[in-house]
């Protein structure tokens, strides 16, 4: 599988790259600590994205949807929820 790997898309994929080094792993949404989990699929803060990205797998899958189908069949719709976070606001 061909795909571009832009800073976001790594840091999502790896957990490492765009993320900032924290006193503490708090989520700026204060609701728990920063994962890539809590960033797909509990941050409030992303809720608008996640609603899109969730939008585009219902229409032929399942919410929530595994980190691997994100990647293996869901590629476009995750690389647009992806490059739509601002890693400088979390």
């Amino acid at each position: 599988m061909k795909i571009s790997v832009t800073p976001n898309i790594a840091a999502m994929v790896t957990g490492h790259g765009k993320t900032k080094l924290l006193d503490n792993a708090t989520c700026v949404c204060k609701q728990g600590d920063q994962t890539i989990d809590r960033l797909l699929y509990q941050c409030n803060l992303l809720e608008k994205q996640r609603g899109i990205l969730k939008k585009n797998i219902v229409n032929t899958g399942q919410w929530p949807a595994i980190k691997q189908e994100l990647i293996m069949k869901y590629r476009e719709s995750f690389v647009t929820f992806t490059e739509s976070i601002d890693f400088d606001l979390l």
